[in-house]
């Protein structure tokens, strides 16, 4: 197995030259050095300011250009131009920690192994925001991970080095999806049993949360993409990933379908859900409790965001 693979860091970007600079500034820092990197401008309606951003780094970018079609296109616009055995996601408006690549690397043992680390948030300023980080750490199976996920740890599509033979076997992403492309992704990855995912708990990637950000800015296109999850998964996890308790079925049920929707699109995620057979009353009272402490956890965070406020307004 080669030691030191070529990986492909793709970066998609629709009107992002305010901050792709600053993204890709964090790859051209990386403490690896077997790396390219590929800016996939999604048909950035800005007179030219992504392209000039992307031009003005030489030949150190391989730059493609591309009618607009979304994120997912753009990525596999990224995935079928890349020459790396490996691939990493990098939106344009975040950033890798220097090490993260090298870190990740260091990790791969066999062919089929995935690498995630979590990550960091930090504002528009780069300032870090304050927020609890679920981490895993060691070589895990699809379960494991499947299982941790429905526990609400994050799966950060930024935080993952996918070997490219992958995309093979599970697809690409997901074009018709506009907001849930990553999900969906990772959803197929993990219904295979025969990926090893090797946690590290090291944060190597940076969230940038701003204003300007399309997820900042969806509502009923999430809950959309929301439904087509609960036609296109729902009822074949069960099998994938031999999910045995029903109430682990069930908390998958709330955390996709419920958790954040508005109520045509759970309603109408909970029709396609019955109609495969399920018994929506159980899994709504066994989601109710989660429904409760995602409450719980939002007033809290109200509060929080408050005193922090209010602290910084006094110093």
């Amino acid at each position: 197995m080669n030691k030191n693979p070529l990986v492909s860091i793709v970066i998609p970007v629709y009107k992002g030259a305010k901050y792709l600079a600053e993204a890709i500034d964090s790859t051209l820092a990386q403490t690896y050095k077997n790396i390219e990197i590929v800016v996939v401008n999604d048909g950035s309606p800005d007179d030219g300011a992504t392209e000039r951003v992307v031009l003005s780094y030489g030949d150190k970018i391989r730059y493609i250009y591309q009618k607009n079609g979304g994120v997912s296109s753009a990525l596999n616009t990224g995935i079928k131009e890349m020459k790396g055995e490996y691939f990493s996601w990098l939106s344009h408006d975040d950033l890798y920690e220097p090490t993260k690549i090298e870190k990740q690397v260091a990790l791969i043992q066999d062919e089929n192994d995935i690498i995630l680390c979590s990550g960091s948030l930090v504002d528009e300023n780069r300032k870090p925001i304050p927020h609890h980080v679920k981490t895993l750490e060691g070589r895990l199976n699809n379960i494991e991970v499947f299982n941790a996920f429905i526990h609400d740890y994050a799966l950060n599509g930024l935080g993952f080095l996918i070997p490219r033979h992958i995309f093979e076997k599970v697809g690409t992403f997901d074009e018709s999806m506009r907001y849930l492309q990553d999900l969906d992704m990772w959803l197929r990855i993990l219904m295979y049993n025969k990926y090893t995912i090797v946690c590290q708990r090291d944060l190597l990637v940076v969230t940038r949360i701003h204003r300007g950000q399309q997820t900042n800015t969806i509502s009923d296109v999430f809950d959309i993409d929301r439904r087509k999850l609960a036609v296109k998964h729902f009822g074949i996890i069960k099998e994938s990933v031999s999910i045995s308790d029903k109430n682990t079925l069930y908390e998958l049920y709330y955390k996709l379908f419920v958790k954040g929707g508005n109520k045509p699109g759970i309603e109408e995620s909970t029709k396609v859900l019955e109609n495969n057979g399920y018994s929506i009353f159980k899994m709504k009272k066994i989601a109710f409790p989660y429904y409760i402490k995602g409450k719980i956890k939002m007033i809290l965070r109200f509060v929080y965001n408050g005193l922090l406020k209010i602290k910084g307004e006094r110093s």
